[in-house]
């Protein structure tokens, strides 16, 4: 049986729990969420708004203004899809998430525009200078040059660990061989506490670096050798 054809029109979800939701066919077919009344900051500097569900913002990551809190009604929308019952499992899925208090909202935020563009602003002014530059570093010189293009959502544990890989054979660069292994711990010691507060902010539901594998540190049990 063939789709039916139409433009703009709108078909009722079933949720299973009476949650809001609709259908949509355009070009393709697309879902529509009601996420409810949520909290929101906004800069009135730069005009840049925060959805706040689980951590409130000090000050703007962009331009370090301050922020102004209230609520407005948010929705989430996906189109692409070729058929209704593929938008429809999509739907149900979102609002199961949503009832089950897991739900982070489709974002196409590049790992460099986050690191850049919003972590290293916000979280200069919380720790020591020292602390902040080498952040800084691991970052610009390590971290963006390799995984920078990927969209903050679809980072995994494969990426992070083929980075730890070329990180050990050619991290120093210009062919001059691969960073030690106490090295790369301090780049994913750094890497970890950028993804943990991005999950604080409600940016990622799970931090990926939890499930890569660093190199292992050295063990201070090695044999000793001496002159006999």
């Amino acid at each position: 049986m063939h789709e039916p054809k139409g433009t703009g029109r709108a078909t009722g979800a079933r949720t299973g729990e009476g949650m809001p939701g609709h259908l949509k066919k355009r070009a393709t077919w697309e879902y529509v969420a009601e996420l409810g009344p949520q909290p929101l900051e906004r800069c009135p500097v730069c005009h840049k708004r925060y959805w706040t569900k689980r951590e409130r913002l000090a000050f703007c990551p962009i331009c370090h203004g301050p922020l102004e809190e209230t609520v407005r009604r948010r929705q989430e929308m996906k189109a692409g899809f070729a058929t209704k019952r593929e938008a429809q499992d999509a739907l149900t899925q979102v609002l199961a998430s949503l009832r089950a208090g897991t739900h982070i909202e489709p974002s196409r935020l590049l790992l460099s525009e986050f690191l850049s563009g919003e972590w290293l602003p916000a979280v200069r002014a919380t720790i020591r200078p020292t602390t902040y530059l080498s952040y800084q570093g691991h970052v610009e010189a390590h971290i963006i040059p390799a995984l920078g293009t990927l969209p903050l959502q679809h980072l995994g544990a494969p990426h992070i660990n083929a980075f730890y890989a070329g990180l050990l054979l050619t991290g120093r660069g210009e062919g001059k061989g691969g960073l030690s292994p106490a090295t790369v711990r301090r780049v994913h010691a750094t890497l970890h506490r950028a993804l943990h507060d991005a999950v604080r902010w409600n940016r990622i539901l799970k931090n990926p670096v939890d499930a890569a594998d660093p190199p292992r540190a050295p063990s201070p049990f090695l044999e000793m050798k001496v002159w006999s």
